[in-house]
């Protein structure tokens, strides 16, 4: 079976976050023990926001 790669987005203006972005994550921690693939839980879980966003909500 294939798998299309989930790419993670910016909530605010849908922009794709590359591999070396910075960008602000909100999430909560694992409630589950043992070893957790934390770039699936990103995609999961978390919601993404780039910088330019956050800059412009800041000012």
């Amino acid at each position: 079976m294939f798998f299309k790669k989930k790419t993670i987005q910016c909530s605010s203006c849908n922009k794709e976050i590359q591999g070396g972005d910075e960008f602000y994550l909100r999430m909560r921690y694992p409630y589950y023990e043992g070893s957790v693939r934390i770039k699936k839980f990103i995609e999961v879980e978390g919601v993404a926001t780039c910088l330019e966003c956050v800059k412009k909500s800041s000012s």
